[in-house]
């Protein structure tokens, strides 16, 4: 409902549903994704779309205007890097001895804490340079990995071993 009254409802609320044609939902979906994400518009567009619907069926109007305009495009997942190599290794040399390893391996690896927590010996090829990932650990408690990719996905050591 707050989606409806923040998004919806100031602009389309005091208007006629015949009036509502896709020109001005388009406009309105363009300027609903300069500032949200394109997945909170396409979640705003379903409420929008369900009530246009229900107008249709309950011949209100002969066409739902929003079936016509395409929805968001997802956006492109991108690769985050918070910290340079620099910067990592600036806060590796002040963490303690015994912390370094865990770090180091989640800085140049992008495991999960509990993936990382989950880690024995064997998890470990040298030789390969390769981390089979397994399981994780969560709130004590060993489990299956978080994600499907994550279950077939293996991080590479790269030139540095730990």
């Amino acid at each position: 409902m707050r989606a409806y009254e923040l998004h919806i409802k100031p602009i389309f609320g005091d208007m006629k549903l015949d009036k509502i044609k896709p020109s001005l939902i388009a406009s309105w979906q363009n300027n609903l994704l300069d500032k949200l994400s394109s997945s909170r518009v396409g979640i705003i567009r379903t409420i929008f779309y369900t009530i246009l619907d229900d107008a249709f069926r309950d011949e209100y109007i002969t066409k739902n205007p929003i079936s016509l305009i395409r929805g968001p495009k997802k956006e492109e997942v991108r690769l985050k890097k918070p910290f340079s190599i620099s910067e990592i290794n600036k806060i590796l040399d002040f963490i303690t001895p015994k912390m370094k390893a865990y770090f180091a391996i989640g800085f140049y690896t992008g495991m999960r804490t509990g993936e990382i927590i989950a880690l024995k010996w064997t998890d470990i090829d040298f030789d390969k340079k390769t981390i089979d990932i397994s399981k994780a650990i969560r709130q004590g408690v060993e489990s299956v990995l978080k994600t499907k990719s994550s279950m077939i996905c293996q991080h590479y050591l790269g030139h540095k071993t730990y």
